[in-house]
This record gives structure tokens, sequence and C-alpha cells, in this order.
């Protein structure tokens, strides 16, 4: 007597929120910009402006050195790069930093500004693409 097994193939879509904000810090090896740490912070950005003005936010008090938009599938971010100097990291480590403190470097370039852009493209897209939909496909038995 033989059995016969049907296998059918699914597929599942996971339907997940999309990250609303987020801040990591970032070091490039490119050769312009290598050597220095940036705080990044993200936020998507929505159609409702009280969304920002209503925000009690401590990463909206800081000056950014660099800001930017990025998109991922639909979903659109601000982004915004604050450069904290090595003795800042230090006294970040130490747990006395500002990081409103004034830093002796030079403004960053537009070179510069670009270049951190594309370092942070991959890190950027690792990050708010944990949020979103995924499919899921896989086979069940009848």
């Amino acid at each position: 007597m033989s059995t016969s097994i049907n296998q059918t193939t699914v597929a599942t879509i996971v339907q997940r929120r999309p990250l609303i904000k987020g801040r990591f810090y970032h070091s490039s090896t490119n050769e312009k910009i290598f050597e220095k740490i940036f705080l990044v912070t993200f936020k998507i950005v929505r159609d409702d402006l009280s969304y920002d003005n209503s925000s009690n936010d401590p990463d909206d008090n800081l000056e950014y050195d660099h800001e930017f938009f990025y998109q991922y599938l639909t979903t659109n971010y601000y982004v915004r790069c604050k450069f904290i100097s090595h003795s800042a990291v230090l006294d970040l480590l130490n747990y006395e930093y500002d990081v409103n403190t004034l830093y002796n470097e030079p403004p960053l370039t537009t070179s510069q500004k670009l270049i951190l852009e594309q370092s942070l493209m991959v890190e950027l897209y690792l990050r708010v693409s944990k949020e979103t939909d995924e499919i899921i496909v896989g086979t069940v038995q009848d």
C-alpha cells in the first residue's frame, strides 16, 4: 500500500510596524573623514507636523553637523549627524559628556558630508529594514 503526500507552498506575510526613530554611533573608514565619530539620529518623516513639534526628544536639542533624508521603500527618514571629538568620546566613556561641547574641528566640507551619507547607507538600511514586512515562504504537507 503506497501513501502519497501532497505538498503546498504557502507564503505568509509578517507585517511589522516601521521603525519610528533610532540612534547609533558611526565611524567611517574613508580617509577624508577617517577616525571621526558621529552620533547619528534618525526618525520617520510624517505629514503630521505636530509630531515633530510636540516631541520632548533630547536629540532635538543638539546642534548637528549634517542633516539629510534617507528613503527606505516608501518610508522617509530624517537623518542627523553630530561629530563627536576624541576627547568627547573619552568623556562619554567616563560619563562626563555634553554633546553640545564646543570642539576645535572645522565644519564638514561638502565632500565630507557626501562621504558620510554614502557610508551611512548600509548602516541605515540594516537598522530600518529590521522592522518592515517580511515574506516567509514554506511548504505545508497535506
